[in-house]
């Protein structure tokens, strides 16, 4: 129910810090959305029905820390002072009070922003002294362990933070652009590229301040604000405004609404690294590989410069309604600018849906399917997707199937059920419970077992949620040979409910004829567990044979989250065990000896060993020790990348002898691939057993 406006007039005109800053009409709004969004989180979120004083001190340091990320805008005093006075207050502010924190905050983070502005500025318009044997203190992979303990006691304190950080981050910036020089001969004295990177690291942090001063209204702010809310209930729920329903929409799709560029930020600049073939900004026949995007232009408005956005503030930039148009300013590598006008467009990204291959090995057809994400809606469907892969390899008569699950981003359960019903006959496969629900059990939804060969599973941290599920349910019936490194660990669900102005009752919504949206909140409202009653949630699934990789994909494991909802089991369901005729427990035993003993893998192993302690070590801002331990780190992350490329590739072509000029850049990401080469020789291993 939306709240009346003349019921807050004497709280509003009491907060005169704010009022001048949002109207009154803002923070009503404000009210009513977080009045709105805390009523339904209590009555729909999985594990809570209400909020305390421990939450709301919570939600105070999650919201400052996520404004003042590396603890060294606000002061020691201005957190004194508004613990003081919200601390413990903010539960009453979500349970009925006027939203003030908030408010108060932005107005303080937009004044402490400009005074930072004028300190880095100094700071940066001279050269940094590279030769004192200082260090920064190491980041954590967990987003709430931050470099500090507290906040700058004064403002000499404050500057001395701001030096250190400069000096990590123009050397870090160095060295970027000593190795892109190297990579194309170019020789230039080290105080030119010190110079250079300084000029960088300024038009990133004045792109930054634009984005955080200029950019962002208030209504931005507080959606921060709610978002740290909803991140605080658990790591994947989340309140969501118009824009971040379409970026979201366009993960869990498969497709994008855009452009079809990706762009990255190479010394301070936005520059265009790849284009979707078929895309707006390629059939401009303007935009062009390494042309810098400076500004965006939407309709109507005023140029938008776009330096120092990060990848979430660049996509609710580009992505949009499809037809929509937007103008980009760009600027070519020698100089000369140009606009262009593009239309967005739904794109089907080639890496976003399922791709197939077979693979010919020792006289056997073994069949490939990479699985990005368990996607649905907008024209496509991974259960659909799957089934026609499965068709396509049946009709190449393959042994086996590799399921390559690597990086796969979740997605829809009931999708992911009908995809493992390929490989499965009809039964119950998992269990679900559900906020003061009893447990229910879920099936496959498809009698048929459309593939009954050997399964090969591939996996590593950022396979996720539906991700997560689908290797469990392998594991859990015995039914593939799960490889690779351990899973996530994400084992819950979520709902999306409009935040709007209605009556939320918990079996219906009695809709009022002028409701206003006000965003929508996705809530975590249930757990999956598998049918022997064990849960993935925090640990995720430990692979029958464990693979080294040095990649660093710890930020996507559910542990290392902030709020992640705890791992538990329950009982184990009603199901019917099956024996696929092949012997497992051997070929686990084998495989794990072979990857233990192959130098490749071993090789790869020291050096994710050797990265991971680097990465919890203080970073030194001495040059000559910052570029020797930078250019160890590259050497073995670029020997584990050679590592993982095959010398011998692998004989792969697409089913049927289709067309595979389209797919060329597919196969040729597998043809070398030594987890997919390994996978397919532990198929081979799985025949021999039956």
């Amino acid at each position: 129910m939306k709240f009346n406006i003349t019921a807050f007039a004497v709280a509003i005109c009491m907060c005169t810090a704010t009022v001048h800053a949002q109207s009154e009409k803002e923070l009503v709004r404000f009210d009513s959305i977080a009045h709105m969004s805390a009523k339904i989180a209590k009555k729909m979120h999985y594990a809570y029905s209400s909020f305390d004083d421990a939450f709301s001190k919570t939600l105070f340091t999650d919201f400052v820390e996520s404004l003042d990320t590396w603890d060294a805008v606000f002061l020691q005093t201005d957190i004194e002072d508004l613990k003081k006075k919200y601390e413990t207050k903010l539960d009453d502010e979500l349970n009925g009070a006027p939203i003030r924190f908030c408010p108060e905050v932005e107005l303080l983070f937009r004044k402490r922003m400009k005074e930072a502005e004028t300190c880095w500025s100094k700071l940066l318009s001279q050269p940094l002294n590279l030769t004192n044997h200082e260090q920064f203190p190491a980041s954590s992979d967990k987003q709430h362990e931050h470099y500090y303990t507290s906040y700058p006691a004064n403002r000499e304190e404050q500057r001395e933070r701001w030096r250190k950080w400069l000096t990590m981050v123009v050397e870090r910036e160095m060295f970027n652009m000593q190795q892109a020089q190297a990579k194309n001969k170019i020789k230039t004295s080290l105080a030119n590229i010190e110079q250079a990177a300084r000029a960088a690291i300024k038009r990133r942090l004045t792109g930054n301040n634009n984005r955080y001063l200029v950019k962002m209204d208030h209504e931005d702010y507080f959606s921060g604000y709610m978002f740290q809310f909803s991140q605080l209930l658990d790591a994947h729920s989340v309140y969501q405004d118009v824009k971040a329903e379409l970026i979201y929409s366009n993960q869990i799709s498969g497709t994008t609404t855009g452009i079809g560029v990706t762009i990255n930020d190479i010394g301070g600049t936005m520059r265009v690294v790849s284009m979707v073939p078929g895309g707006p900004a390629e059939q401009s026949g303007k935009m062009k590989l390494g042309d810098a995007i400076i500004t965006v232009k939407e309709g109507k408005g005023k140029p938008e410069g776009i330096s120092g956005y990060n990848n979430y503030f660049l996509l609710r930039t580009i992505l949009g309604e499809e037809g929509s148009e937007i103008i980009l300013g760009c600027e070519r590598p020698d100089g000369s600018k140009y606009s262009v006008n593009l239309k967005r467009a739904t794109m089907t990204l080639p890496g976003n849906i399922i791709n197939t291959a077979v693979i010919e090995k020792n006289g056997e057809k073994i069949g490939c399917i990479v699985v990005p994400s368990f996607y649905s809606g907008m024209g496509n469907s991974v259960s659909v997707d799957m089934i026609n892969a499965v068709k396509k390899l049946n009709k190449e008569n393959v042994s086996a199937i590799v399921l390559d699950l690597r990086n796969n981003r979740g997605g829809s359960m009931d999708d992911c059920l009908m995809a493992f019903g390929e490989f499965f006959p009809y039964g119950n496969v998992i269990q679900i419970r559900g906020k003061n629900r009893p447990v229910y059990t879920k099936d496959d939804f498809d009698n048929n077992m459309n593939f009954a060969g050997p399964v090969v599973v591939l996996v590593n941290p950022r396979t996720v949620s539906a991700g997560d599920m689908f290797t469990s349910m392998m594991q859990d019936f015995n039914r593939g040979l799960i490889m690779g490194a351990p899973t996530a660990g994400k084992a819950v669900a979520q709902y999306s409910v409009k935040v709007e102005d209605r009556v939320i009752d918990s079996n219906q919504e009695v809709a009022n004829k002028e409701s206003e949206s006000f965003g929508m909140m996705t809530l975590t409202i249930e757990k999956y567990y598998s049918v022997t009653g064990r849960s993935v949630q925090l640990r995720g699934v430990t692979p029958d044979v464990l693979l080294p990789d040095s990649r660093d994909f710890d930020m996507y494991r559910e542990i290392n989250h902030k709020h992640p909802l705890a791992w538990d089991s329950i009982a184990p369901a009603n199901y019917t065990p099956w024996n696929f005729g092949f012997d497992l427990e051997a070929v686990k035993k084998k495989m794990q000896a072979e990857v233990n003993n192959n130098p490749a893998y071993k090789r790869i192993a020291e050096n994710e060993a050797w990265l991971r302690k680097k990465k919890v070590e203080p970073v030194s801002l001495n040059w000559e020790e910052y570029s020797a331990y930078r250019k160890e780190e590259t050497r073995r992350q670029n020997e584990s990348e050679e590592l993982m490329m095959l010398k011998n590739k692998l004989t792969v072509r697409i089913p049927n002898n289709e067309s595979a000029k389209e797919q060329q850049g597919f196969l040729n990401s597998i043809n070398a691939d030594l987890y997919i080469s390994t996978a397919a020789d532990a198929a081979l291993e799985l025949l021999k057993t039956k």
